[in-house]
């Protein structure tokens, strides 16, 4: 078995991925993902209110102009 560095395996341990369809409930879904997820990781409020701001402001125009499905990674 490869030896991993702690800061890499850190790096792995942290990444969430969620793979979204182009589809109108897309962008509350990644919004719920994003904050359940960084609460979980004891993340601000202020924090947490931005990523889920920005977040659906990507998936929206994503769902809305590209008509593709998304994969949202946070980390």
């Amino acid at each position: 078995m490869p030896w991993i560095s702690p800061t890499t395996l850190r790096t792995l341990l942290t990444v969430a991925v969620i793979e979204l369809r182009p589809e109108p409930t897309s962008p509350g879904r990644a919004r719920r993902f994003v904050r359940s997820l960084m609460s979980d990781w004891g993340v601000g409020d202020q924090v947490v209110d931005d990523a889920e701001l920005l977040v659906t402001e990507l998936v929206t125009n994503a769902v809305i102009h590209a008509r593709t499905a998304v994969t949202l990674e946070v980390e």
